[in-house]
């Protein structure tokens, strides 16, 4: 079974996306990030481009980490007035989401901004985004969701992280969201979480994503004994699993962006690791890419 270690946050400073490169080019194991790209420097993007100038383009996907929380958009802040604060920054995770629940977001701007990050992606990278997933779990929210598929055939997008085996309550509660706020907002919409591209794609979009999850609940804490217990019993023929992670090297100008520090440094630490590499390979885990759900997927379900 493959599994995708995916590297999120490739972009929020230049340390971490430092670290995320190293360990692509000196580990076996990490081989999948996703970019914040209003946050992207030019000092990450060149580190980016050089690392992936003699690769197989099918060996290493980088995608598109969709913000919504953190730093500024990339439309002008008239266009998206209803997700920004005053000052033209993005709302803080908390209000966006209970804007979002109470019906009070301008779901045209989410479109707008997420076109906006994908062609932004596409013109600084020289190709569109190898998969799709989102700062926060916020694609995984029914409206959100919605704005963002009908970009997928503009850009030809086909595969993005949706989180098997949670609810979308789960989701936003394991972030501190709270349960009477967000549980109303998912019954409403009455779609679990893996079949939301169907009820709201076209007719003619596929969505390819993994076939199961890791990493909710063990940031920070990732280790060969942590891998091993989270992954029992999932190995099969199935497609793919995911195992969303966040190393870096943590900085002054990373203090100022998150709240998630010294776990960063400690999922580096142990993606580098030689232990991690082999209990991966004696569970029966191949590392890969997301593009290696480009096998017939329907076959495998």
């Amino acid at each position: 079974m493959n599994i995708i270690f995916n590297a999120d946050d490739f972009g929020i400073t230049d340390p971490v996306s430092a670290s995320i490169i190293e360990l692509m080019e000196r580990t076996a194991l990490l081989k999948s990030t996703t970019v914040m790209i209003n946050l992207l420097s030019d000092k990450a993007l060149t580190a980016a481009l050089e690392f992936l100038r003699h690769k197989n383009e099918k060996e290493y996907s980088f995608g598109l980490h969709f913000n919504l929380t953190c730093g500024r958009p990339v439309l002008p802040q008239p266009k998206v007035a209803s997700l920004v604060e005053t000052d033209g920054t993005f709302l803080k995770f908390e209000r966006i989401v209970k804007k979002i629940t109470e019906n009070r977001v301008v779901l045209s701007e989410i479109e707008a901004e997420f076109f906006a990050q994908a062609e932004k992606f596409t013109k600084m990278f020289g190709f569109p985004p190898s998969h799709v997933d989102s700062h926060k779990h916020m694609h995984c929210l029914p409206g959100v969701m919605n704005c963002i598929l009908k970009s997928f055939v503009a850009f030809g997008l086909e595969r993005m992280r949706l989180p098997a085996g949670f609810s979308g309550t789960e989701l936003f509660t394991s972030q501190g969201i709270p349960t009477g706020e967000i549980t109303p907002y998912f019954e409403k919409f009455d779609c679990p979480l893996d079949s939301m591209p169907e009820k709201f794609g076209i007719a003619r979009l596929k969505v390819r994503r993994p076939s199961a999850f890791f990493g909710t609940y063990t940031v920070g804490k990732l280790s060969p004994e942590v891998f091993a217990k989270e992954t029992d019993g999932h190995v099969s023929s199935k497609i793919a699993a995911e195992y969303m992670c966040h190393p870096g090297t943590v900085d002054d100008f990373l203090r100022k962006k998150s709240g998630l520090l010294e776990p960063r440094e400690a999922e580096r630490d142990a993606l580098g690791s030689a232990e991690l590499k082999r209990k991966a390979a004696e569970l029966g885990f191949v590392p890969a890419s997301f593009f290696s759900l480009d096998i017939d997927q329907d076959e495998a379900r």
